[in-house]
This record gives C-alpha cells, sequence and structure tokens, in this order.
C-alpha cells in the first residue's frame, strides 16, 4: 500500500478545520480517516480532532487481520459511535463548544477490498482504469433534493445551500453511519476528501492529474488546484494506492 496525505486552509478561511489520521496495520492493510468540522472559530477544530483521536484509538487497539468484511464494518461503524459520544460529550460540558460537529469518512483497505464509513459529505471516491465511482453517499440537503428529483447533480454544485448537511458526528447523543464493501484492483486509488476538494475539482479533472507520472507529489497538486480554483474552503486529501 501507498498512502499520501495533505490538509490545507485555504484560501478564504482564517483556521484549519479538518483532520485526518492514515496508518499501516498488520498484514499490509492501510486505514485512513479525514473529518471536517463545524461550529464556530475553535469548535470544529475540537470536534474534528476530537473525532479522529478516538477513531485512531479504536483502529489501532481493536483492529485484527482475520476479522471478516462484516466485522471489520462493525469496528469502523463503532468507532465512528465512539467518536460521537466524545464530541458529544465534550460539547455539553463547555458552552463555548455547544453544537460543534464533524463528518467523519473511513476506509480500511485490504485484500483488494475497500471497506468504508461515512457520516456527512466528506466522501471516499475510488478511481481505476475504468473512471471515477463515488464510494459514499453524501448525507446533505442537496443529496436528498437530488434523491427526490428536485435537482440534478449538475445543480446541485452550485446551491447555495449546498453545504448543509443532514447528519453529523457529535451534534446529538447517537449517529446513525454508513457502511460499504467493494472490490477493487492492484494500482486502484481510493480517495478520502472533505469537501473542500470536491467542491473546487471535478472527478475528471482529478482523473487527468492521476495520469501524471509522479505519484509522490499528487496529494499537494490536488490540494494546490483545489486552492487555484478558489479554495474556499478548508481542504484536506488522503491517497490509498493499492500495491503490494
Amino acid at each position: 500500500m501507498k498512502i499520501l496525505m495533505k490538509t490545507d486552509t485555504g484560501r478564504l478561511r482564517d483556521n484549519n478545520q479538518d483532520s485526518m489520521v492514515a496508518l499501516m496495520l498488520p498484514d499490509d492493510a492501510a486505514f485512513a480517516a479525514v473529518c471536517d468540522g463545524m461550529g464556530g472559530a475553535n469548535g470544529g477544530n475540537v470536534a474534528s480532532a476530537l473525532a479522529v483521536a478516538a477513531i485512531e484509538d479504536k483502529i489501532r487497539t481493536e483492529y485484527r487481520p482475520e476479522m471478516d468484511d462484516d466485522a471489520v464494518c462493525e469496528l469502523l461503524a463503532t468507532a465512528v459511535d465512539i467518536a460521537n459520544e466524545t464530541v458529544y460529550a465534550k460539547a455539553q460540558e463547555d458552552p463555548e463548544l455547544f453544537g460543534m460537529g464533524t463528518t467523519a469518512v473511513l476506509a480500511l483497505i485490504r485484500d483488494n477490498t475497500a471497506i468504508l464509513a461515512n457520516v456527512g459529505d466528506s466522501r471516499g471516491v475510488l478511481f481505476s482504469k475504468d473512471g471515477a465511482m463515488q464510494l459514499t453517499k453524501d448525507h446533505s440537503y442537496v443529496q436528498v433534493m437530488i434523491d427526490n428529483g428536485s435537482i440534478t447533480e449538475e445543480e446541485a454544485l452550485t446551491h447555495p445551500r449546498r453545504n448543509i448537511i443532514t447528519r453529523a458526528v457529535g451534534i446529538m447523543s447517537s449517529v446513525l453511519v454508513d457502511t460499504f464493501v467493494y472490490p477493487i484492483q492492484e494500482d486502484d486509488v481510493i480517495l478520502l476528501c472533505s469537501d473542500g476538494l470536491t467542491n473546487e475539482i471535478s472527478y475528471d479533472s482529478i482523473l487527468t492529474m492521476m495520469e501524471e507520472p509522479v505519484w509522490e507529489n499528487l496529494a499537494e497538486k490536488l490540494v494546490a488546484q483545489a486552492n487555484e480554483n478558489g479554495g474556499r474552503d478548508n481542504v484536506t486529501v488522503v491517497l490509498i494506492r493499492n500495491q503490494a
């Protein structure tokens, strides 16, 4: 496995409310998570950092190579549940942090399989020789409108309420976590990112950048391109290449 990661404040924000983690696990499994915080100047920073720390601790201590895919799905969902409890409890005890929350997208890659979990609109996307495929589904206002036919996916890209999410970690005492299992191939790339990337760069453009020969610079190039295209939000990128 090969992992690249990069986060940046962007061109318009004063601070970076995104957090991320990536690590190797036993038997060449790779794990990563991206959280995009919300809740005022400090709340978003705290929420995403707490969530990533709780998730990382759960995965490090409890992942076992012999787990089947269903058990890994349960582990990822439980990690997000613990993150939710942690963020929610902190928000309840500190009035300045009340109402803070965060998105979360997690991926564990092993044995030509990608196992993901998500809450909110941070995404997991597969890039392969067949093109780009979004693996997670946004929990957002515009996604609800797309699903009921009110707007198209193209209209969602510029909708004035596109940043409103319908599900987040830490806002309530419990949260519903979606999990997914997908087969992947050698050299496929899993991208985890905050919406600061996908609001600025299309999947087709990302595919074109992936065709360039220098893999080691790809995360930096994606972040730089997001900033060049506007940089209206924090942008975080984790790339995992399925490679022995």
